[in-house]
């Protein structure tokens, strides 16, 4: 529209609100009484957002959000007052949405608008200075109007105006040529739609494209011009860009752009319902407390494995007491199918109950209505005493004993003798191996093997004894005893005694033609508790003793045999040769007499020169 002067009457909003987003909000209708998060189960809301009467969402009628209404997931909950004033909003992003391929087309000629187009055609409710329309006519000067009134004026106006068209939203407001295309198309679900309005129009003098493109938005009430392209003022024309009420008494236009020339490429502007406030909740669903747990009575082994059937996706499942909900286990996932939950130790009989509570809220739990009713605790096997290392002599029999508690334990008794253990069997030394005490008959040859316990019960594991060990002591045997001893009177000589066993000591014994009595170290007698005993200077009246060892061990005691102690005796004269007188040619004879062992007789003759001896021949005889 070309003109030398204009008079205008605008109302503009207090404020710009400058980078703001799709979604807007305003302090006085902020919505106050909102959570996050509900569970679907909680109580309804009466909401509250200051001077906002309408408020939408799924979820929500009647100025209240039910979460049970609403249903599991993500809701965006709008309030407002029915778009009764606006901000405008000058910086922001241009995002021209592509056609989705169903959009429909206008064929509008010059100075014509579409006629009536209504929820048939996608739109939908819609509130505009306070009223809500679900009609609009698109014109093809770049103007669309709320309602039913006309919109094909093609000289526009300063905003606002009384002059019609009113109730409108002048997007790129001039004459048009009626040769540009215009497109309108929905995209989105309710209550979260778009109604977009795309003009890829031309101007009538200056045949130049102006090219912007209309975003209505369900709910928030948010009117959105996106302009691609304008050359108003490089073309020397007047274009209008706002909004205007119904009886053109209120408007809100862009700055600089109220049936100015203006250029624009890329450009954003929105027009924000002042009283206007989004929330995003999350509701979120409460656990299926009729699950079936089971077992629902049994009696246990320490623990218990508790199963969930059909344990739901989303939720965690703990195991609780009945009556106190002290856990007694961790959280476990759902998995959609049968979950299985272990216990912690138990130590008494109880009731046992499932929590459930969604894993995104914890604060949409519940108890599930089965229970687990633990009606005794079986105990694992435990040893609590282990048997003892035992030492043995051959010969004889001992037993092991092991000690232990638990819920029907038996007993298998082991043996190692070098090879690993092994399970015993009643028989040959051995007698009740699957008891607490394991009796050996006899020890001998078993030295140095060990033997253990294995406790089994009604509840696993086993439990195992540490290992004892059997030690076998030998009695002592005299492999080789003392030898006769022949010795002069006066003379030395020992007794010896060789023996084999455990823990030997030794004590000689003499017999002097009597009983055997133990010998003292003293007189003539040393090494008495040795293997070996001494006599030293040995009298001839020990002839015909006898000496004997003791070889006593850590088991028993043994007697050697007894060896005969032979003592010779010196040679000694008695009775002297007494001097002979005798005629000569005469024959004598000289006697001597003597006592001792073995004696013989030597004679000799002094002549004068010392004693010589004398042999048989001549006068001499007998000379032996």
């Amino acid at each position: 529209m070309l003109r030398l002067y204009r008079i205008r009457w605008v109302v503009l909003s207090l404020l710009a609100f400058m980078a703001l987003s799709t979604h807007f909000s305003f302090a006085q209708c902020s919505i106050t009484n909102l959570d996050p998060s509900y569970c679907v189960n909680d109580a309804p809301v009466v909401l509250s957002a200051g001077p906002a009467t309408n408020f939408i969402g799924n979820g929500v009628a009647g100025g209240i959000f039910d979460p049970a209404v609403a249903g599991p997931g993500t809701h965006t909950i709008y309030a407002n007052d029915n778009a009764s004033t606006y901000n405008i909003v000058t910086s922001g992003t241009f995002n021209r949405i592509a056609p989705p391929g169903s959009e429909t087309t206008l064929s509008l000629l010059k100075d014509t608008d579409s006629g009536i187009l209504g929820t048939a055609q996608g739109f939908f409710d819609f509130d505009f200075f306070g009223v809500t329309y679900n009609q609009l006519r698109i014109g093809s000067n770049g103007l669309i109007g709320l309602g039913t009134g006309g919109v094909s004026e093609p000289n526009n106006l300063d905003i606002p105006n009384a002059t019609d068209p009113d109730n409108i939203i002048a997007a790129i407001w001039d004459d048009m040529t009626g040769t540009g295309t215009i497109k309108y198309w929905t995209i989105g679900s309710a209550p979260s739609r778009i109604f977009v309005i795309d003009f890829d129009l031309i101007r009538t003098l200056g045949l130049y494209p102006a090219i912007a493109q209309v975003q209505l938005y369900e709910s928030t009430n948010i009117i959105e011009i996106h302009t691609q392209t304008a050359q108003f003022l490089t073309g020397g024309n007047f274009a209008t860009q706002g909004i205007e009420n119904v009886n053109g008494t209120v408007g809100y236009v862009i700055p600089g752009r109220d049936n100015e020339s203006w250029d624009a490429t890329n450009d954003f502007k929105a027009f924000v319902p002042a009283c206007l406030d989004t929330k995003i909740v999350t509701v979120y669903t409460v656990p299926d407390i009729t699950l079936s747990v089971t077992p629902a009575t049994t009696t246990v082994c320490n623990s218990v494995n508790i199963t969930v059937e059909n344990a739901e996706i989303g939720f965690l499942y703990q195991l609780q007491e009945d009556g106190t909900s002290n856990p007694l286990s961790g959280f476990y996932p759902g998995t959609g199918t049968d979950l299985i939950i272990p216990s912690n130790p138990l130590a008494a009989p109880l009731i046992i109950k499932v929590y459930a509570r969604n894993a995104s809220s914890p604060a949409c739990d519940g108890d599930l209505t089965n229970t687990a009713t633990i009606t005794a605790i079986d105990q694992a096997p435990l040893v609590t005493s282990n048997p003892s290392d035992v030492i043995a002599c051959e010969g004889t029999g001992t037993s092991f004993s092991v000690t232990a508690t638990g819920t029907g334990i038996t007993y298998q008794w082991q043996q190692d003798n070098g090879g690993g253990f092994v399970n015993l069997a009643n028989g040959g030394v051995y007698s009740n191996v699957t008891t607490p005490t394991l009796n050996i008959s006899n020890v001998l040859g078993l030295g140095g093997y060990r033997y253990r316990a294995v406790v089994s019960g009604t509840c696993s594991p086993a439990a195992t004894s540490s290992s004892a060990t059997l030690t076998e002591q030998k009695n002592p045997i005299v492999t080789l005893p003392p030898a006769n001893a022949i010795v002069c009177e006066g003379n030395n000589t020992t007794f010896s005694v060789t023996a084999t066993g455990t823990g030997l000591t030794y004590q000689w014994q003499e017999s002097t033609g009597g009983p055997f009595v133990n010998l003292a170290n003293g007189g003539v007698y040393s090494g008495v508790t040795t293997a070996t005993l001494s006599l030293t200077g040995v009298t001839a009246a020990m002839t015909t003793y006898q000496y004997r060892a003791v070889v006593t061990g850590t088991c028993a005691a043994t007697n050697s045999a007894a060896a005969t102690l032979t003592v010779n005796t010196l040679p000694l004269v008695t009775v002297n040769p007494a001097d002979v007188i005798v005629c000569e040619g005469t024959g004598t004879s000289f006697s001597v007499t003597a006592t001792g062992t073995g004696i013989t007789y030597q004679w000799q003759q002094d002549n004068g020169g010392g004693f010589v001896n004398l042999a048989n021949g001549g006068v001499y005889s007998n000379v032996t």
